[in-house]
Formats: structure tokens, sequence, C-alpha cells
């Protein structure tokens, strides 16, 4: 089963959304036992969820590392939750009896993520770090003066 959850439905399951941290998987060769850093092979992100009180893993479609900071809010492009269950079961050792029970694991994946404001970004257009202490730069002149 696939649930799409478009802008409107994530803010009202999930509330607000910010990234945790991103994990970047790339191929690893055999032959060279190392891992080609050039190709990425899978990103997924932790977005801690203040609807849930607590933090989702999300598979993003797209492999690009996302331009937002650590703790920025985010915007969710294209979020689908397909939910799966198992179930397990094993026998009791000091009973002999067998035992079953059944989890639900969530899976979300996305196509992308993206900042909610100009604030949350990592780097701007041109690439260039956006520092959190970013202010107006004063004229040298000025500086000179005070």
């Amino acid at each position: 089963m696939k649930i799409i959850m478009n802008e409107a439905c994530a803010k009202e399951n999930l509330g607000e959304v910010m990234l945790l941290g991103t994990t970047i998987r790339h191929p690893y060769n055999e032959a060279t036992r190392e891992y080609d850093e050039t190709v990425i092979d899978s990103i997924s992100v932790n977005l801690a969820c203040t609807g849930l009180d607590n933090s989702i893993t999300v598979q993003l479609e797209e492999k690009e590392h996302p331009n937002v900071k650590t703790w920025g809010k985010v915007r969710i492009a294209g979020l689908v939750y397909s939910p799966s269950a198992t179930a397990n079961s094993f026998e009791d050792r000091g009973t002999g009896k067998s035992r079953s029970y059944g989890t639900i694991n969530d899976r979300f994946t996305a196509v992308r993520i993206e900042p909610l404001t100009q604030a949350d970004r990592k780097a701007d257009e041109n690439g260039q770090v956006v520092s959190p202490t970013t202010t107006a730069a004063e004229p040298n002149s000025n500086k000179d003066k005070k």
C-alpha cells in the first residue's frame, strides 16, 4: 500500500519538519576494496517531526546532497508513505511454547527535500556556504573612522 502525501497532508500528520542528518551511500568496489566517492548510490535523510514527537527516515529519489542546514526547516517534495507488516515467531525456551508477534515498518520515500526559507539553506546559488552569523558587511572606510 502506498499513500501519497501532498504538502497539506504532510503538514497535518508530520507537523513542522526539520533536517537532523543525511546519510549518503557510495557503491563499493570489491576489486579495489574502496568506496567510489564520486558516485552516489543512495541518499537517506533523518527528519525530526513535531507532529509525531519522533523522527523519520526518508529515502530520496534524487541523488543530490540536499542544500539544507542541520536543524533547518524543510519542505518535502513527493512524499510517499508505504508501510509494511512483518510477522515473527519464536519458541519460548522456558515453556517450549511458540510465540508470535507482528511489527509495522514505516517506509518513507520522497523526490527531494527543500529548505523552507532562505535562512535554512546551507549554500547560496553560487555554492558559497552561508554562515549562520552572516550580517551586512560594513564598508572598510567606516571601520577606519571608528
